[in-house]
């Protein structure tokens, strides 16, 4: 049960980038999300310039990008990252 409604995750990442002292601004700024709960947090990211991942068929929000599961999701961000994956047994 939410006791305060101005506390949600949108207000968390806002807060979280004021306590780094981060401006989210030059695409730096990654969220991924895989709920209702998430889609306000994920438009202020876009709005930011930044990129919103959702898991699922269909994005949550206009400008995010749909990734089929947790799994494909790990995949994005190391390819977002310029990261290699490396096969099973490497």
């Amino acid at each position: 049960m939410q006791l305060l409604s101005e506390i949600d995750k949108l207000f968390g990442v806002k807060n979280l980038c004021k306590l780094v002292s981060f401006q989210p601004d030059g695409g730096l700024l990654v969220y991924a999300g895989d709920d209702e709960n998430d889609a306000t947090a994920m438009g202020w990211v876009i709005r930011e310039g930044g990129a919103a991942l959702s898991i699922g068929r269909n994005p949550l929000v206009p400008g995010a990008r749909a990734v089929a599961s947790p799994a494909a999701l790990v995949e994005e961000i190391r390819e977002m990252a310029g990261i290699r994956s490396h096969p099973r047994g490497e």
